[in-house]
């Protein structure tokens, strides 16, 4: 049982890690528009978590993963989800100044 738990806090861990790559490079990348909101890192952690999970589920191709133990992490997915969770938090906050 601990194994396993501890397999998922790696597993979340890295996930984690990969969305805040993306939210800050956005962040830096769109800092002329305004930038993105400190939200924009948890839309990017719960879009990375939400693409990880599904592509496993749904049996999605993962070119690039990371082994944690029994669980891989489907890198490429995790970065989508992340992107599409950022750029929904720029969308948001763009709609919102105007």
């Amino acid at each position: 049982m601990l194994r396993f738990i501890g397999e998922v806090a790696v597993w979340t861990g890295l996930v984690l890690l990969i969305a805040l790559g993306v939210a800050v490079v956005a962040r830096y990348a769109l800092r002329r528009s305004g930038g993105v909101t400190p939200i924009a890192g948890w839309l990017a952690f719960g879009g990375a978590l939400a693409l990880a999970g599904l592509s496993d589920r749904l049996g999605l191709a993962q070119p690039v993963v990371i082994d944690v133990g029994r669980r891989e992490v489907p890198v490429l997915w995790a970065i989508a989800g992340a992107v599409l969770g950022t750029a929904w938090a720029w969308r948001a906050q763009r709609t919102r100044e105007k």
